[in-house]
């Protein structure tokens, strides 16, 4: 069987079950995963035109919140007939939830905010609001409506942590990016962002929505808890940025 991949959480769910080696084409945000073509756009159409004949599974992947990360896994894997694999993943999966889970608690609540860096300021995904709460952060964004922000709004919402990130980019690139836009980007006051501002791979981090997302939450965990349980994620996943 062949198997395109055209959202980035289909790539990380090939990969999780151990089936990348089926992927011919893949979203063009997991090239770092996936060592296969990259689709444009109308490549995709001109694809599936030529493939509407022939035995063609075509599944329906958006996951908002773990449970549809779950229910994901389960329903590629039954279409490949990995069905036991699909289960050894999940149960890894929420074996690193639990652990999360339980060093988070007891443990200080901070507010956070997590921002795609740029101007304007973009809100990280919906997804993040479930996983911060599960590691004993809180989402101040949750009480802006808008999903674009600009520095006087993120003011306002006054986060204790702020963790940025620039999709498409890894933690050197982005790291690097930040500090040569900070002056351009950040307000005068450097009181908002003091002390804690913490640059993560936007690549490897806010671009997913799939199974990849449980290291995400381990990130947040190691920032928000530095005298934890490490996960092996600093400098590599994440590095905190001071500004002086």
């Amino acid at each position: 069987m062949k198997v395109v991949a055209l959202v980035p959480a289909a790539c990380e769910l090939m990969q999780a079950l151990g089936l990348s080696h089926l992927l011919i084409a893949h979203s063009h945000v997991h090239h770092h995963i996936c060592a296969h073509q990259v689709l444009e756009k109308e490549e995709v159409v001109a694809a599936i035109q030529g493939l509407v004949d022939q035995n063609l599974y075509l599944i329906d992947i958006n996951p908002n919140n773990l449970e549809d990360v779950w229910k994901d896994i389960f329903l590629v894997a039954k279409v490949l007939g990995k069905n036991s694999e699909a289960q050894q993943v999940t149960d890894n999966l929420k074996a690193r939830l639990a652990l999360v889970k339980k060093i988070s608690t007891g443990r200080p609540k901070k507010q956070v905010l997590c921002l795609e860096w740029g101007d304007p300021l973009c809100v990280a995904k919906s997804i993040v609001s479930e996983i911060m709460s599960l590691v004993g952060g809180i989402n101040v964004d949750a009480r802006s409506r808008s999903k674009m922000l600009n520095w006087d709004l993120v003011k306002v919402l006054a986060p204790e942590v702020l963790v940025v990130g620039i999709p498409h980019y890894g933690l050197e690139e982005s790291f690097q990016r930040i500090i040569d836009s900070a002056k351009n980007f950040l307000p005068k006051s450097s009181t908002l962002l003091n002390p804690q501002l913490f640059v993560v791979s936007g690549i490897t981090l806010f671009s997913k929505s799939g199974p990849g997302i449980i290291e995400l939450l381990e990130v947040l965990a190691e920032i928000l808890h530095p005298e934890s349980q490490p996960f092996g994620h600093l400098d590599v996943l994440w590095r905190r940025l001071e500004l002086v």
